[in-house]
């Protein structure tokens, strides 16, 4: 293969071609010394070292004489190889997954055949130019690419800050907790057969109250909002035991996913029969009625008596003694009757 054309060399003698042309004289360090195309070891093959540069003949040596050898080469220089590793981009799938891509340039002969990913986990792998990868366990990884170049048959690495990233892998979310925790009842003073109903539940790490629905056991129910579902009234048409379900609607969320469940509470209550008339023969009438009144006695005429107990006998009547006895037995059951339902 010819690499280069018009070679010349120099000597320490002086030289001629066939015509008589001499050679050109150059001084090297104070030396005089002849140069030219036309010296005799040209007219002949010979031996030689070529050295090249680049991909291009740079100079040679004829191994008789060690004598160097210029010439044009005949092939321009060789470009250099050219690649680097130009970007690494992470996208996350879902909490613990991630999507990596990178990108890498190569020119001048080489080019790159395949990407070695280290998630910062103790986990590599080579592959093409994109990769999804799990992490196990939440924290912070840093995450390298090396792009894998082939210059003239040698696999060179090719990587820096750019294809270099940091992924977080979150703790993953408590699971959602709701119940229905407790359901109590008790009398409003002054409202005839109307219950107070307090409710308390638990809704926390996703999940939320929507709505709550009472069953009040005797044929009623209603819906409540959120807001207004842990304190509700209700007044009861007829005195019983009824049992009052609470049923709660919760909307829960388990990473993004939506669903509806519920939970309930039950308790149970006695509405007592009103006060009635404490009167025989009046007992079907309430105690505040105008008609539970005891008639007035008329007390019957007297002989006049002596002493002290005849004395007020006599003074204040006999009959007005009987009815003060009563009443008070009758207030006296009213009160204690009112002190236990209280």
């Amino acid at each position: 293969k010819t690499v280069a054309t018009g070679a010349f060399s120099v000597a320490r003698k002086p030289f001629y071609d066939s015509r008589g042309n001499g050679p050109k004289k150059v001084t090297i360090n104070g030396t005089t010394y002849y140069e030219g195309p036309n010296m005799s070891i040209f007219v002949r093959p010979v031996d030689a070292y070529v050295f090249f540069r680049d991909g291009q003949f740079y100079r040679a040596v004829i191994s008789s004489c060690s004598n160097p050898v210029m010439a044009t080469p005949t092939e321009k220089p060789k470009a250099k190889p050219v690649y680097s590793c130009d970007s690494l981009e992470a996208k996350k799938i879902d909490r613990t997954r991630y999507r990596f891509s990178a990108e890498a340039s190569a020119s001048n002969g080489a080019h790159v055949v395949s990407y070695t990913y280290d998630f910062g986990d103790g986990t590599k792998t080579t592959v093409g130019d994109s990769v999804e990868h799990e992490y196990a366990t939440p924290g912070t990884y840093t995450v390298t690419v090396t792009a894998n170049v082939n210059v003239d048959g040698d696999i060179k690495p090719a990587t820096g800050s750019n294809c270099r990233t940091a992924v977080t892998v979150e703790q993953p979310p408590k699971e959602p907790v709701y119940a229905c925790d407790d359901l109590r009842a008790h009398p409003i003073q002054g409202k005839d057969r109307t219950y107070a109903y307090t409710l308390l539940y638990t809704a926390e790490s996703g999940a939320r109250l929507t709505r709550a629905v009472y069953n009040f056991g005797d044929g009623n129910s209603a819906t409540f909002d959120e807001d207004d579902a842990t304190s509700v009234e209700h007044k009861y048409a007829e005195p019983g035991t009824y049992t009052t379900t609470t049923t709660l609607y919760f909307e829960v969320d388990r990473e993004g996913a939506i669903s509806e469940t519920s939970a309930s509470c039950k308790v149970t209550i006695t509405v007592p029969k009103p006060d009635n008339c404490p009167l025989p023969g009046k007992e079907d009438l309430p105690k505040n009625s105008p008609d539970c009144v005891e008639p007035l006695v008329e007390t019957p005429p007297e002989l006049p008596q002596t002493g002290v107990a005849e004395f007020l006998v006599a003074s204040v009547g006999l009959g007005a003694i009987a009815a003060s006895i009563y009443y008070w037995n009758i207030s006296s059951r009213n009160l204690k009757d009112t002190m236990i339902n209280k």
